[in-house]
């Protein structure tokens, strides 16, 4: 059969090879995550309908990663990470940008 080496997700894998690395689609769900930087002048409405979209999007693709068992929850969560810490950055320096 063509997928015998694939298992159901919720099924454990057994040892993978200890190839944990961060997960890029993780990093690029959170990647728009500096949207809120330029709404930061619109409504609060605005604000928060945008920033509700992000935390969906920047959860659901993270989670499918795990589900599908291409990562582990560690790979999701240092991707994230990545990406939201550049953002903290970003924000709290984008006057220097300008």
């Amino acid at each position: 059969m063509l997928y015998n080496n694939f298992t159901s997700w919720f099924l454990p894998n057994g040892f993978a090879g200890h190839q944990s690395f961060p997960s890029g689609h993780a990093a690029m769900a959170w990647m728009i995550l500096p949207l809120l930087i330029l709404v930061s002048n619109k409504s609060k409405l605005t604000r928060s309908a945008l920033l509700f979209i992000i935390i969906c999007w920047g959860t659901a693709v993270p989670i499918s990663r795990i589900v599908i068992g291409a990562h582990y929850a560690s790979d999701v969560l240092f991707g994230a990470c990545i990406i939201c810490i550049t953002y903290l950055v970003i924000k709290n320096n984008h006057n220097i940008i300008k």
